[in-house]
Protein backbone atom coordinates (compact mmCIF):
# COMPACT_ATOMS: atom_id res chain seq x y z
CA UNK A 1 0.00 0.00 0.00
CA UNK A 2 2.68 2.62 0.88
CA UNK A 3 4.75 1.73 -2.69
CA UNK A 4 1.26 2.38 -4.62
CA UNK A 5 0.90 5.84 -2.60
CA UNK A 6 4.27 6.61 -3.47
CA UNK A 7 4.41 6.23 -6.77
CA UNK A 8 0.74 7.99 -7.30
CA UNK A 9 2.57 11.05 -6.15
CA UNK A 10 5.70 10.80 -8.25
CA UNK A 11 3.23 10.27 -11.29
CA UNK A 12 1.03 13.25 -10.41
CA UNK A 13 4.36 15.16 -9.51
CA UNK A 14 5.63 14.99 -13.22
CA UNK A 15 2.24 16.25 -14.87
CA UNK A 16 2.47 18.96 -12.11
CA UNK A 17 5.73 20.80 -12.80
CA UNK A 18 3.66 21.84 -16.04
CA UNK A 19 0.58 24.47 -15.56
CA UNK A 20 -1.64 22.70 -18.50
CA UNK A 21 -0.43 19.02 -18.95
CA UNK A 22 -1.67 17.28 -21.68
CA UNK A 23 -3.51 15.02 -19.43
CA UNK A 24 -6.31 17.42 -18.21
CA UNK A 25 -9.64 19.06 -19.54
CA UNK A 26 -7.29 22.62 -19.41
CA UNK A 27 -4.26 21.19 -21.07
CA UNK A 28 -5.88 19.84 -23.94
CA UNK A 29 -7.78 23.16 -24.76
CA UNK A 30 -4.73 24.53 -25.01
CA UNK A 31 -3.69 21.79 -27.07
CA UNK A 32 -5.97 22.35 -29.59
CA UNK A 33 -5.49 26.63 -29.55
CA UNK A 34 -3.64 27.45 -32.79
CA UNK A 35 -0.10 28.60 -32.47
CA UNK A 36 -1.01 32.27 -32.57
CA UNK A 37 -3.10 31.82 -30.16
CA UNK A 38 -1.50 29.93 -27.71
CA UNK A 39 0.86 32.84 -27.75
CA UNK A 40 -1.84 35.46 -27.28
CA UNK A 41 -2.60 33.13 -24.08
CA UNK A 42 0.74 32.77 -22.92
CA UNK A 43 0.39 36.81 -22.94
CA UNK A 44 -2.61 37.11 -21.57
CA UNK A 45 -1.72 34.72 -18.23
CA UNK A 46 1.39 36.76 -17.38
CA UNK A 47 -0.45 38.65 -15.26
CA UNK A 48 -3.51 37.22 -14.75
CA UNK A 49 -4.78 37.44 -11.13
CA UNK A 50 -5.56 33.69 -11.59
CA UNK A 51 -2.27 32.35 -12.79
CA UNK A 52 -0.97 33.93 -9.40
CA UNK A 53 -3.17 31.88 -7.37
CA UNK A 54 -2.25 28.94 -9.94
CA UNK A 55 1.57 29.47 -8.99
CA UNK A 56 1.00 29.36 -5.30
CA UNK A 57 -1.38 26.25 -5.53
CA UNK A 58 1.35 24.32 -7.47
CA UNK A 59 4.44 25.93 -4.75
CA UNK A 60 2.09 24.23 -2.09
CA UNK A 61 1.38 21.17 -3.95
CA UNK A 62 4.99 20.78 -4.85
CA UNK A 63 6.31 20.95 -1.40
CA UNK A 64 3.83 18.51 -0.09
CA UNK A 65 4.90 15.73 -2.61
CA UNK A 66 8.39 16.48 -1.29
CA UNK A 67 6.67 15.71 2.80
CA UNK A 68 4.86 12.95 1.13
CA UNK A 69 7.67 11.01 -0.17
CA UNK A 70 10.13 11.77 2.77
CA UNK A 71 7.09 10.37 4.95
CA UNK A 72 6.53 7.14 2.59
CA UNK A 73 10.58 7.00 3.29
CA UNK A 74 10.09 6.88 6.54
CA UNK A 75 7.11 4.83 6.79
CA UNK A 76 8.72 2.01 4.19
CA UNK A 77 11.87 1.97 6.72
CA UNK A 78 9.83 1.45 9.52
CA UNK A 79 8.29 -1.47 8.00
CA UNK A 80 11.11 -3.27 7.14
CA UNK A 81 12.41 -2.63 10.82
CA UNK A 82 9.18 -4.83 12.27
CA UNK A 83 9.52 -7.23 9.78
CA UNK A 84 13.76 -7.85 10.81
CA UNK A 85 12.25 -7.35 14.29
CA UNK A 86 9.68 -10.05 14.16
CA UNK A 87 12.16 -12.60 12.45
CA UNK A 88 13.89 -12.30 15.31
CA UNK A 89 11.31 -12.46 17.82
CA UNK A 90 10.45 -15.91 16.18
CA UNK A 91 14.16 -16.94 16.19
CA UNK A 92 14.54 -16.25 19.60
CA UNK A 93 11.13 -17.52 21.02
CA UNK A 94 12.01 -21.10 19.09
CA UNK A 95 15.63 -21.20 20.91
CA UNK A 96 14.14 -20.11 24.27
CA UNK A 97 11.57 -22.91 23.55
CA UNK A 98 13.78 -25.96 23.51
CA UNK A 99 15.80 -24.47 26.63
CA UNK A 100 12.98 -23.07 29.36
CA UNK A 101 9.15 -23.36 30.42
CA UNK A 102 6.56 -21.24 29.02
CA UNK A 103 6.17 -19.42 32.37
CA UNK A 104 10.09 -18.50 32.12
CA UNK A 105 9.81 -17.91 28.38
CA UNK A 106 7.49 -15.26 29.20
CA UNK A 107 9.34 -13.18 31.97
CA UNK A 108 12.71 -13.31 29.66
CA UNK A 109 13.64 -10.37 29.96
CA UNK A 110 15.16 -10.03 26.19
CA UNK A 111 12.20 -11.50 24.86
CA UNK A 112 10.49 -8.80 26.59
CA UNK A 113 12.52 -5.87 25.26
CA UNK A 114 12.69 -7.46 21.83
CA UNK A 115 8.27 -7.37 21.91
CA UNK A 116 8.25 -3.97 23.21
CA UNK A 117 10.86 -2.31 20.81
CA UNK A 118 8.44 -3.98 17.82
CA UNK A 119 5.30 -3.31 19.26
CA UNK A 120 6.80 1.07 19.43
CA UNK A 121 7.32 0.58 15.63
CA UNK A 122 4.51 -0.73 14.82
CA UNK A 123 2.37 2.06 16.23
CA UNK A 124 5.00 4.18 14.54
CA UNK A 125 4.10 2.58 11.33
CA UNK A 126 0.18 2.94 11.78
CA UNK A 127 0.82 6.94 12.60
CA UNK A 128 3.31 7.80 9.69
CA UNK A 129 0.54 5.56 7.34
CA UNK A 130 -2.07 7.12 8.39
CA UNK A 131 -0.42 10.42 8.28
CA UNK A 132 0.67 9.37 4.08
CA UNK A 133 -2.99 8.93 3.79
CA UNK A 134 -3.71 12.29 5.06
CA UNK A 135 -1.45 13.95 3.34
CA UNK A 136 -2.64 12.17 -0.17
CA UNK A 137 -6.03 13.61 0.28
CA UNK A 138 -5.11 17.12 0.45
CA UNK A 139 -2.87 16.60 -2.76
CA UNK A 140 -5.75 15.21 -3.97
CA UNK A 141 -7.86 18.63 -2.81
CA UNK A 142 -4.78 21.07 -4.08
CA UNK A 143 -5.12 19.44 -7.18
CA UNK A 144 -8.68 19.86 -7.84
CA UNK A 145 -8.70 23.57 -6.91
CA UNK A 146 -4.98 23.93 -9.61
CA UNK A 147 -7.75 21.92 -12.25
CA UNK A 148 -10.47 24.64 -11.26
CA UNK A 149 -8.45 27.33 -11.71
CA UNK A 150 -6.63 26.56 -15.26
CA UNK A 151 -10.84 26.35 -16.39
CA UNK A 152 -11.51 29.46 -15.01
CA UNK A 153 -8.33 31.23 -16.72
CA UNK A 154 -8.81 29.77 -20.08
CA UNK A 155 -12.83 31.16 -19.43
CA UNK A 156 -11.86 34.55 -18.64
CA UNK A 157 -8.74 33.98 -22.15
CA UNK A 158 -11.56 32.95 -24.17
CA UNK A 159 -13.84 35.69 -23.71
CA UNK A 160 -11.71 38.52 -24.02
CA UNK A 161 -10.34 36.86 -27.17
CA UNK A 162 -13.92 36.88 -28.72
CA UNK A 163 -13.65 40.53 -28.09
CA UNK A 164 -10.77 41.34 -29.81
CA UNK A 165 -11.95 39.07 -32.88
CA UNK A 166 -15.19 41.07 -33.12
CA UNK A 167 -13.14 44.17 -32.62
CA UNK A 168 -10.92 43.04 -35.81
CA UNK A 169 -13.88 42.39 -37.48
CA UNK A 170 -15.14 45.56 -37.31
CA UNK A 171 -11.38 46.96 -38.51
CA UNK A 172 -11.80 44.42 -41.19
CA UNK A 173 -15.27 45.82 -42.55
CA UNK A 174 -13.91 49.20 -42.35
CA UNK A 175 -10.83 48.89 -44.58
CA UNK A 176 -12.92 46.73 -46.98
CA UNK A 177 -15.36 49.87 -47.32
CA UNK A 178 -14.91 51.49 -51.13
CA UNK A 179 -15.96 54.71 -51.55
CA UNK A 180 -18.55 55.72 -54.97
CA UNK A 181 -17.16 59.14 -55.70
CA UNK A 182 -15.32 59.88 -59.13
CA UNK A 183 -11.92 58.52 -59.62
CA UNK A 184 -10.49 61.43 -58.66
CA UNK A 185 -12.08 62.18 -55.30
CA UNK A 186 -11.65 58.63 -54.81
CA UNK A 187 -7.91 58.68 -54.55
CA UNK A 188 -7.33 61.91 -52.22
CA UNK A 189 -9.89 60.45 -50.07
CA UNK A 190 -7.76 57.31 -49.93
CA UNK A 191 -5.10 58.65 -49.08
CA UNK A 192 -6.81 61.13 -46.59
CA UNK A 193 -8.06 57.96 -45.04
CA UNK A 194 -4.95 55.69 -45.13
CA UNK A 195 -3.03 58.99 -43.35
CA UNK A 196 -5.97 59.37 -40.69
CA UNK A 197 -5.93 55.75 -39.79
CA UNK A 198 -2.27 55.50 -39.63
CA UNK A 199 -1.89 58.56 -37.41
CA UNK A 200 -5.08 57.11 -35.28
CA UNK A 201 -3.33 53.97 -34.78
CA UNK A 202 0.32 55.23 -33.77
CA UNK A 203 -1.92 57.34 -30.90
CA UNK A 204 -3.98 54.09 -30.07
CA UNK A 205 -2.76 50.11 -29.23
CA UNK A 206 -6.58 49.11 -29.19
CA UNK A 207 -6.98 49.40 -32.41
CA UNK A 208 -4.28 48.48 -34.90
CA UNK A 209 -4.52 47.90 -38.67
CA UNK A 210 -2.85 45.40 -40.81
CA UNK A 211 -1.41 48.50 -42.73
CA UNK A 212 0.28 49.43 -38.67
CA UNK A 213 1.48 46.01 -38.07
CA UNK A 214 2.51 45.66 -41.85
CA UNK A 215 0.64 42.24 -41.76
CA UNK A 216 0.02 40.41 -44.98
CA UNK A 217 -3.72 39.44 -44.84
CA UNK A 218 -4.36 36.47 -46.73
CA UNK A 219 -8.03 37.02 -48.20
CA UNK A 220 -9.42 34.47 -46.52
CA UNK A 221 -12.16 36.34 -43.76
CA UNK A 222 -11.48 33.79 -41.20
CA UNK A 223 -7.82 33.84 -41.08
CA UNK A 224 -7.55 37.67 -41.61
CA UNK A 225 -9.67 38.09 -38.56
CA UNK A 226 -7.77 35.84 -36.66
CA UNK A 227 -4.13 37.58 -37.56
CA UNK A 228 -6.32 40.64 -36.74
CA UNK A 229 -7.46 39.54 -33.61
CA UNK A 230 -3.99 38.19 -32.51
CA UNK A 231 -2.11 41.67 -33.43
CA UNK A 232 -4.47 43.64 -31.46
CA UNK A 233 -4.62 41.56 -28.29
CA UNK A 234 -0.57 41.60 -28.05
CA UNK A 235 -0.26 45.22 -28.53
CA UNK A 236 -2.39 45.63 -25.93
CA UNK A 237 -0.87 43.19 -23.45
CA UNK A 238 2.35 44.84 -24.78
CA UNK A 239 0.87 48.40 -23.45
CA UNK A 240 -0.11 46.90 -20.21
CA UNK A 241 2.89 45.64 -19.35
CA UNK A 242 4.85 49.17 -20.19
CA UNK A 243 2.46 51.19 -18.30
Amino acid sequence: MIKILSMSFSTTLLTTENSFSSGDRAGNQLKNMSAGRQEAFDHFRRDNPINQKLEEHKRILKQRFTEAKTLGEETNECRNRINHMKSQYEQMHLRLAAQLTQDEIEKNQELNKLRSTMEREQTKYRECFNRLKNMKQEIEHIQHVIEKDRLQMLKEFDDWWDQQSEQAEQQRELLEVKPTKTNNDQSRQSTASFQMERSSASNSVDRPSSQQWNLPLTGDKKTDDDILAFANARQRILSQTHK
